[in-house]
């Protein structure tokens, strides 16, 4: 695989095996798993991005707990684009986070980002607190706040992707994202413009 010189992150709340997704990024140089369940307090989504901080390499590789993604297709993707990041968000999700800004995108299904665009979340926290919301929200911020381009990827949704415990179907799941844009509007940005979706 052409991924020697990336690093894996998965990030997970603990309480099941994750070995079917660790497998699924075999051939990175190395992987990490964040595994909220062994901290002192839960970092939610926000530990992927303490375990890319850490990692070896200055290209990391995240994906959530819960999906299996064709990792060499994302590899080409990354290749392909000049951006300095890439996720892959299916067409059909797109246009949902559209109608409320199409600078967000997930990352879960599979993300490639160069290590420095992590200080962007400075410009976040020069304005609001590192909070729940902050470590819950923080894929749509660092989304927001870096150039990146859409992609798609074949990937599996795992069978507890669908779960009650996910984040995603958590009543509050909608107010967090009315409220994290709410905030992120009123960031100064660079003149950032999505990339195209390829």
């Amino acid at each position: 695989m052409a991924g020697a010189l990336i690093t894996g992150v998965i990030v997970t709340k603990g309480g099941y095996p994750i070995d079917d997704v660790v497998d699924s990024l075999h051939g990175l140089d190395e992987i990490l798993v964040w595994d909220n369940s062994t901290k002192a307090r839960n970092r939610f989504v926000y530990g992927r991005y303490i375990g890319a901080a850490r990692a070896r390499n200055n290209t990391v590789l995240v994906v959530d707990d819960d999906a299996i993604v064709n990792v060499k297709a994302l590899i080409d993707k990354w290749s392909e684009h000049m951006t300095p990041m890439v996720c892959n968000m299916p067409k059909d999700r797109r246009a949902e986070y559209d109608r409320r800004d199409p600078l967000i995108s997930l990352v879960g299904w599979g993300c490639i980002f160069h290590k420095i665009v992590l200080g962007n979340f400075e410009r976040y926290l020069a304005k609001h607190p590192a909070d729940e919301l902050f470590e819950r929200e923080c894929d749509r911020i660092l989304t927001y706040l870096t150039p990146h381009t859409d992609v798609e990827v074949p990937f599996e949704n795992l069978e507890r992707a669908h779960g009650a415990d996910r984040m995603g179907t958590e009543k509050r799941h909608g107010d967090d994202l009315t409220e994290i844009c709410r905030r992120l509007k009123t960031l100064d940005r660079p003149n950032l413009s999505h990339a195209q979706p390829a």
